[in-house]
């Protein structure tokens, strides 16, 4: 939301859909898009062009005073993530099965 505002981030999470990094640049989400060719050197010099002590710091800052709230973030997340990761019979076990041997989908899925 704070990329691309509350209405665009619901959207997002709501339809699930994959997001090409072009459109993503559009909609603000990401700042800069770089083409394969000449990656490493665009991106060498997007970082020396917008590299400022200043916003380091500051980042620095509000990174430290949002410890407390990003660690209940971080907890809350894991718990959430320990039953399907150790679970058997998990959602996450059975489509991690299916798209490692690329099993087709048989039906449509239900958020569509």
């Amino acid at each position: 939301p704070k990329r691309v505002g509350k209405r665009e981030a619901e959207g997002l999470l709501e339809k699930c859909l994959p997001l090409s990094a072009t459109n993503a640049k559009e909609i603000g989400m990401v700042d800069e898009v770089f083409h394969h060719d000449s990656y490493y050197e665009s991106l060498h010099q997007y970082a020396q062009d917008t590299y400022d002590d200043d916003f380091l710091w500051e980042k620095q800052d509000m990174l430290e005073e949002m410890r407390e709230d990003i660690e209940r973030h971080k907890e809350r997340e894991l718990e959430q993530m320990h039953p399907e990761f150790w679970d058997k019979q998990s959602a996450f076990h059975a489509l991690r099965r299916e798209f490692v041997y690329k099993i087709c989908p048989t039906q449509t899925p239900r958020r569509f």
